[in-house]
């Protein structure tokens, strides 16, 4: 269990460092959003340049590459703020609760249905002894069983 709390206090870490406030990052992804707009309109303007045969065929791939290329670029950015906004928003929360819930149970002496339910996201059986716990979140711990430690 000390392995998964000290993952969700990393994540929480993570979220402490931001220095941007939520309303910042909606501003940024706004103002963004409307940059993509815009350039995505210029990709009309330039068409037309072409058609009119004021640039050449060249010319206007060039633009348009650049445009797309800077969009593209923009929309990845918008997806890191929106990522960030998220762990700001509620990943915070998400991320204490899981901790507290961690810690409640690690005086547990035995699995409930719930507990397995809420920690636990597959049991493998490799073999007779050989097993691996995947936790939610993807966490993995396998295990050779000592037939001989087993408890009837």
């Amino acid at each position: 269990m000390d392995v998964l709390i000290d993952h969700e206090e990393m994540k929480l870490a993570q979220i402490q460092k931001i220095k941007l406030s939520v309303k910042d990052l909606k501003d940024k992804i706004a103002s963004e959003n409307k940059a993509i707009a815009l350039l995505e309109a210029s990709v009309t303007k330039v068409f037309t340049s072409l058609a009119s045969g004021k640039i050449t065929k060249e010319a206007f791939l060039h633009k348009k590459d650049i445009i797309n290329d800077t969009v593209a670029r923009k929309r990845s950015q918008i997806e890191k703020w929106n990522e960030t906004l998220y762990m700001l928003m509620e990943g915070r929360s998400e991320v204490e609760n899981a901790i507290a819930d961690l810690r409640a149970t690690q005086t547990l002496e035995s699995l409930s249905r719930k507990v397995v339910d809420h920690f636990i996201d597959k049991i493998l059986v490799h073999s007779e002894s050989d097993i691996e716990i995947v936790w939610q979140g993807g966490f993995n711990v396998q295990q050779n069983v000592d037939e001989n430690n087993l408890e009837n």
